[in-house]
């Protein structure tokens, strides 16, 4: 066995510990060239010196087990890339959250409008958002695809009806618990309705929104009461970094939550209301409150 080390010699040469080779050993991701079968002493080649050194060198820089088994035919590149990708959205989130951290609610000014009483339809849809950063990437990607084409499905099925009711929709979103690693979010797009719906319509729309979109998708209404409405607008006319734009929801809420308890002010529902205006029009984050 001259070309053979003990697991001793090999842990020593590579800087694998014996808890990490018996570890590897039973994950199939480095296995011993041999084992005694009275004593069960384990021994290496020293040919395996390379993937053992590479293996723990690996480890060391928090590769996944999982992408161990191929230690000897590593993509370093593809690794590389997706640490940066990842090293990139940390900085991007650090950024984003020393804005939030900074945050006074003096910074927006806030703006009033009393709102009428209006009937709404919106679709739902359910998806699920991977813990993984480069799926759910993925999936946001398709959403980003797949949004314009239910809206302007759902559009289309409300103004054949009559039931469209002017170019203003909105959004809202409601977090649940999905699969592991996993998290469900559910979708709501509404617009304005004309009339309510008759018998059947419900089905007839979500059916014809799904089709355009390949979703499998449902119709809600609702009635949204007289109210006030409370958007938030940068004090500065300074142009906006995509950290700024980032930042702006997560400020919004903030000076919202600061206006409501300083006016004594009943929140409409859980959530704002992200509103756009028109096709190509201006998104406004909307804060319903009880008008008195």
């Amino acid at each position: 066995m001259g070309e053979e080390l003990t697991a001793g010699e090999f842990s020593i040469l590579t800087g694998l510990s014996a808890k990490a080779l018996r570890l590897y050993r039973e994950r199939g991701i480095l296995s011993p060239a041999f084992v005694e079968p009275d004593t069960g002493y384990r021994y290496y080649d020293r040919s395996q010196l390379r993937q053992g050194q590479v293996t723990d060198l690996l480890r060391r820089a928090n590769v996944p087990l999982a992408e161990l088994a191929a230690a000897g035919e590593f993509d370093f590149e593809g690794r590389r890339e997706r640490l940066a990708l990842q090293r990139m959205s940390e900085d991007f989130y650090l950024d984003v959250a020393q804005r939030v951290c900074q945050f006074e609610p003096q910074q927006l000014q806030v703006h009033r409008a009393e709102a009428p009483p209006v009937d709404w339809i919106g679709v739902v849809w359910r998806f699920g958002v991977p813990s993984d950063l480069e799926e759910s990437i993925g999936v946001f990607a398709v959403l980003a695809g797949t949004m314009p084409l239910l809206d302007e499905a759902f559009r289309s099925a409300l103004q054949t009806r009559g039931l469209l009711a002017g170019e203003v929709s909105w959004t809202a979103e409601q977090e649940g618990t999905g699969v592991v690693n996993q998290r469900e979010t559910t979708m709501v797009m509404a617009r304005p309705a004309a009339r309510a719906l008759h018998a059947g319509e419900a089905a007839e729309i979500a059916d014809e929104v799904s089709k355009a979109g390949d979703e499998n998708v449902s119709v809600v209404s609702g009635r949204l009461p007289r109210r006030l409405e409370i958007t938030f607008t940068p004090s500065s006319k300074a142009e906006l970094s995509t950290e700024d734009e980032a930042a702006l929801d997560y400020q919004r809420s903030l000076a919202f939550d600061h206006y409501r308890r300083e006016h004594d002010l009943i929140q409409i529902g859980r959530f704002p209301r992200p509103v756009l205006t028109g096709p190509d029009g201006e998104h406004t984050t909307v804060f319903d409150v009880e008008l008195r």
